[in-house]
């Protein structure tokens, strides 16, 4: 009952532009089960995984390793048993008034347990979260390879500490977990 086919899409900007105003064109399939969900835009909204670490935004365990499938060769790991809550940036780069998705890119070694590996949310009053996802173990489609689970939420409170995106294991981890880094782009539109 997997979607595991990733979808495919070729996106088309002019050469060169002469006024502030440009034509892109935006061309996506997806064979899978699942199909087209439609597409994002990001405006660089991303925060890698090890940042979180030097940042002070690790509570429990968490170390920086090398990593050769993560995007930029490093991740933010914890192994089997130990418990998490990796929090943060407390940013205050995203317009208010909009839908979003947050993409969190993760890897774990146990693709079988039904047990809870973390869960996923995003707060902008550091408390409250305006979108939550719980992810287990056999929501991951292959064992050691990374995957992105989408958080979605409604950016309509002003912040008052600055938008976190958090990863909490609510216990002991039944395996090893990896977070390589979260990304935002916009709610999907599914018109052309």
């Amino acid at each position: 009952g997997l979607d595991r086919l990733p979808p495919t899409g070729t996106l088309t900007l002019p050469a060169f532009a002469s006024s502030p105003t440009i034509t892109a064109q935006l061309s996506a399939t997806d064979m899978g089960p699942s199909g087209f969900a439609g597409w994002g835009l990001s405006n660089n909204w991303r925060w890698e995984g090890e940042d979180k670490l030097a940042q002070g935004y690790v509570l429990g365990a968490g170390g920086v390793v090398s990593d050769a499938q993560a995007l930029n060769g490093r991740a933010l790991f914890a192994p089997l048993g130990s418990s998490i809550i990796w929090y943060g940036p407390y940013t205050f780069d995203l317009p208010i008034g909009q839908g979003y998705r947050a993409y969190f890119r993760l890897k774990t070694n146990t693709i079988t347990t039904t047990s809870q590996l973390a869960k996923l949310d995003v707060v902008a009053d550091g408390a409250n979260p305006i979108g939550i996802k719980r992810i287990y173990g056999t929501d991951f489609r292959a064992l050691n390879q990374y995957q992105e689970f989408f958080v979605d939420f409604n950016y309509v409170v002003s912040p008052t500490l600055g938008v976190e995106f958090r990863v909490d294991s609510e216990g002991a981890l039944p395996g090893d977990l990896y977070l390589d880094r979260v990304l935002v782009a916009t709610y999907p539109l599914t018109t052309p």
